[in-house]
């Protein structure tokens, strides 16, 4: 069919689109909307392709929680893939945002497009996946058993020394401190407390299930 061709061209111009979010209250990882268009965004011109939106629906409630009120936006819409000979390609998505301002229905509008983009082209982000490590609740070691640091005080010494008896090669450092802090993160130093922790607690959990 006419209409696949541009998405097929479109789908060999990349390879993978990075988790570069990280949000600091739920102490994980995303693709936030402005890095999926910094990859998809250039593909798009090379090959013609625009899309618009409709929203199908949209309901807005109110949150509160601690004495601040916020907004959930809830909805669903259609983005249409508009290629240049004339064909298109539409898709419908789910998408909810919370906010505590007047940005409700962009973070919704953002939410949905980003959705919309990274099912219709599938794409990995290419990092380290945490579902390949086991998490388990157990009692920390006392400092007399060694290397394992205490909750709240992992250095980026700490980091190494765990990267070390996990045997990882440089590369695979640099990956994890990105899964942990972002594309931008490639060195245990460039962490902050919270990603530290979260990076240490995997590196533990993993030399745990190699024994």
């Amino acid at each position: 069919m006419a209409t696949l061709k541009p998405i097929t061209d479109a789908l060999k111009s990349f390879s993978i689109i990075k988790k570069d979010g990280f949000n600091q209250h739920s102490r994980y990882q995303f693709r936030g909307i402005d890095g999926v268009l910094d990859v998809i965004g250039p593909v798009f011109r090379k090959y013609g392709i625009i899309v618009t939106s409709n929203i199908d629906k949209i309901e807005y409630a109110e949150k509160v929680a601690n004495g601040k009120v916020s907004t959930v936006t809830r909805g669903i819409v259609t983005y249409t893939f508009h290629f240049g000979d004339g064909d298109s390609l539409a898709t419908t998505v789910a998408a909810e945002a919370q906010d505590w301002g007047d940005k409700g229905t962009s973070k919704f509008m953002s939410v949905a497009l980003r959705t919309a983009i990274l099912q219709t082209f599938t794409a990995p982000t290419g990092e380290a996946d945490p579902d390949s490590f086991t998490y388990q609740n157990q009692a920390q070691p006392s400092p007399a058993q060694g290397q394992q640091p205490t909750p709240g005080t992992v250095t980026a010494a700490d980091i190494e020394t765990l990267f070390t008896q996990c045997g990882f090669s440089e590369e695979k450092r640099a990956q994890f401190c990105q899964w942990a802090g972002g594309k931008q993160i490639t060195k245990p130093e460039q962490l902050n407390a919270g990603q530290a922790q979260m990076l240490a607690t995997t590196l533990q959990n993993h030399l745990k299930g190699a024994k």
